[in-house]
């Protein structure tokens, strides 16, 4: 609670209004002469824009809270959509989040050639999806970089668990969908609640997309990140060098397709951060090919600690990932799968595999 207590002073300059920004649900402001009386009542944040009201002088007026703010210069321009504010950005503006936001439909868009610096400034993007089929709490096709401590948080009702007669879900159900250029800063969680056994990733980079982690946390009941591709022409790159990544698997490299002519583009850099699997009989690291060759996938590992198996070569055999290990921590197997599904151990983690 505070009071704002307005003076008399004549030299002073002149509003036509006074506006007071993030009043959580519950919160009132009372009018009195020219004493503004704050009451915040809440006992938890508002998870999407509410509309609330001002006592003045007796007489109920409806507001309504701003979600987002711009700095322009030095003024500050405040939205009540994340959307509207998306709009406008350019890439040297910074949009920050005042509030909470849940979603149920019509995900996060940013399109190609979009710059959005998103900060999160404590606050959580949700999105409760009751759809049957794909859903994606934020599609990235531009460049999105996020900072600020802060959580986005996803959960499908109804993912597709079904593996036959296909042999896997027939769609995907993410927290992110990354098809452009996504950064994810310190403080910034990422998380799909989803039930395990479907597609249910907090990002899913695709072909052509690139992620670089300098920090932060990716959180999954399924797996955490996947690098899903089918394209020769177009890389998947991903560049870890700080943070946490946790799920039934941490990590999978999926070469999405079944022609051994065709040789997907993928480049996996960890430079740093901590991978875990909460699922003990699944890799922390999984690298699988349902067919495509590996003659253009390339992993670096030069750092992090490894709270479960890294493997290579799942899958397709036909030839194998490039594998340069000159650094990190391995507390389970770290090795490949050969062709007779014997298992290589690479014990060292020094040279090339």
């Amino acid at each position: 609670d505070c009071k704002l207590i307005c003076n008399d002073q004549t030299e002073v300059e002149a509003y036509s209004a006074i506006t007071l920004n993030y009043m959580a649900e519950g919160a009132r402001i009372d009018v009195s002469e020219s004493e503004f009386d704050i009451k915040d009542d809440s006992s938890v944040a508002s998870c999407a824009p509410v509309d609330g009201s001002v006592l003045i002088d007796g007489t109920t007026e409806n507001v309504k809270y701003p979600v987002a703010y711009v700095k322009y210069g030095e003024y500050l321009y405040t939205y009540f959509t994340l959307e509207s504010a998306i709009d406008d950005a350019t890439d040297k503006d910074v949009i920050v989040l005042l509030k909470d936001l849940c979603y149920s439909d019509n995900p996060i868009t940013i399109v190609k050639g979009k710059v959005i610096n998103l900060n999160l400034n404590g606050h959580i993007i949700s999105g409760a999806f009751a759809n049957e089929g794909v859903s994606a709490l934020i599609k990235n096709s531009g460049t999105l970089n996020i900072t600020g401590e802060g959580r986005i948080v996803s959960l499908a009702q109804h993912p597709d668990t079904d593996w036959y007669p296909e042999g896997f879900p027939t769609y995907a159900t993410n927290t992110i969908a990354n098809s452009g250029a996504l950064a994810i800063g310190e403080g910034v969680t990422i998380e799909n609640q989803t039930i395990k056994g479907g597609a249910s990733y907090a990002i899913d980079n695709y072909a052509g997309a690139s992620l670089v982690m300098n920090g932060g946390h990716l959180i999954a009941k399924d797996i955490a990140l996947r690098m899903n591709t089918a394209s020769a022409t177009s890389e998947n790159s991903v560049i870890i060098n700080d943070g946490i990544i946790e799920g039934r698997r941490a990590i999978w490299v999926h070469l999405a397709g079944s022609d051994s002519k065709v040789a997907p583009t993928v480049a996996l850099d960890i430079n740093g951060g901590k991978f875990y699997n909460l699922d003990k009989e699944q890799p922390a690291v999984y690298v699988y090919s349902y067919g495509n060759s590996y003659a253009n996938t390339k992993i670096d590992i030069s750092g992090g600690e490894f709270f479960g198996d890294v493997q290579f070569g799942g899958g397709y055999k036909g030839d194998t990932e490039t594998v340069t290990i000159t650094g990190g921590t391995f507390n389970g197997y770290l090795g490949r799968w050969l062709a007779d599904d014997s298992w290589e151990d690479i014990s060292k983690p020094t040279g090339t595999a």
